[in-house]
C-alpha cells in the first residue's frame, strides 16, 4: 500500500481510510501497509504504528492485514512486530536489514531472534535487493523456512530463475510470493501461490481479474490482461523517483495520495501528461 501524505508531508489519515476501503472493494485478498512503495523507510516508529492501526481498524477482519515491520536492527523490528500483533494484524513482513550486508550467519540469527520473540504470529521474509543491496538466497530462505513463525517470502528480486529455485526447494513449506507485477503471471504459471504487488495500488481490479482467470484455467485471458498491463507497469516503474509516479496515478484516480516525501522529485509536466 502507498502511504497518503498531506502537502506538508504529514500523514493523511482520512485519505488512508478512503484508500484502504477502496482496495478492499476491489476484492483483493490482503493489505500490505508500511511497505517499500509506502515509503516505510521515511516513516517514524510512531507513524508506522498509526498506519498499521488505521488499516487494521478499517479492514475490520474482512481481509488479512500484513504490515511491514522490518528495521535494520532487530530491537525495533521486534518492537513494531509485537505492536502489529497486539493491534490485530494478521502477520508481518520483515524486510532484509538494509544499509548493511550481513553474513549468512548474522542474517539467519536476525530472523531467528525475531521468530523466537513472537508466539503464533505469521512472518514473511522480504527479498528486495534493489533497495537493500543484497539477495536473500535460497539457502537462507530454506533455513528460515524451518522456523515456526515463518510462513512465506515476498520476493521482489526480479530473478525468476532464483524464484523458481525457491519454489522447488521450499515451496512445499512456505509461500513463495512474487513481488514484481510484470513477473506475477509467469510466477503463477511455474507454481507460485500468489503475489504482493505494488502495481495493485493502481490496477488492482485488473490484477485480481488476471489472478482469477488463471485460477479458472483461462490462461489466454490471463495473458491478455497481463499484456494490457505491461505498458502501465513500465511507465509507473520508469517515471520519477520511486514511488512518485504511483502516487500521481492514485491522485488522478480521485484518491489524494499526496506527494512523496523528499528527497523524491515530482514528475515533469510531460511525464504527468503521458
Amino acid at each position: 500500500m502507498l502511504t497518503p501524505f498531506k502537502r506538508n508531508g504529514d500523514l493523511n489519515i482520512d485519505a488512508l481510510k478512503i484508500f484502504t476501503e477502496h482496495l478492499i472493494e476491489q476484492e483483493i485478498n490482503g493489505l500490505f501497509p508500511v511497505s517499500s512503495i509506502g515509503e516505510a523507510a521515511k516513516l517514524s516508529m510512531e507513524e508506522k504504528k498509526t498506519v498499521i492501526k488505521v488499516v487494521v481498524d478499517v479492514s475490520n477482519n474482512r481481509i488479512p492485514v500484513i504490515p511491514g515491520t522490518g528495521f535494520p536492527d532487530e530491537r525495533r523490528t521486534i518492537q513494531l512486530t509485537r505492536y502489529a500483533q497486539d493491534v490485530g494484524a494478521d502477520g508481518a513482513v520483515i524486510v532484509e536489514p538494509y544499509y548493511q550486508k550481513p553474513s549468512f550467519k548474522a542474517l539467519y540469527h536476525y530472523y531467528r531472534t525475531i521468530n523466537k520473540s513472537m508466539k503464533n504470529f505469521p512472518l514473511l521474509l522480504y527479498n528486495i535487493p534493489s533497495l537493500a543491496g543484497y539477495e536473500l538466497t535460497t539457502k537462507l530462505v530454506a533455513s528460515c523456512a524451518d522456523l515456526d513463525n515463518i510462513v512465506g517470502i515476498k520476493d521482489s528480486s526480479g530473478n525468476l530463475a532464483e524464484f523458481n529455485m525457491m519454489l522447488n526447494t521450499v515451496g512445499d513449506k512456505i509461500a513463495i510470493l512474487q513481488g514484481l507485477d510484470i513477473l506475477f503471471l509467469p510466477s503463477l504459471i511455474i507454481g507460485a501461490p500468489g503475489g504482493m504487488l505494488g502495481g495493485g495500488n493502481i490496477a488492482c481490479k485488473l490484477e485480481v481479474e488476471m489472478y482469477k482467470a488463471y485460477l479458472r484455467g483461462e490462461i489466454q485471458k490471463a495473458r491478455s490482461i497481463h499484456e494490457k498491463l505491461v505498458p502501465l507497469w513500465t511507465i509507473l516503474g520508469g517515471y520519477g523517483t520511486f514511488p512518485v509516479s504511483f502516487k500521481e496515478a492514485l491522485t488522478l484516480m480521485g484518491i489524494p495520495a499526496g506527494p512523496a516525501r523528499m528527497p523524491a522529485e515530482p514528475l515533469t509536466r510531460i511525464q504527468k501528461r503521458n
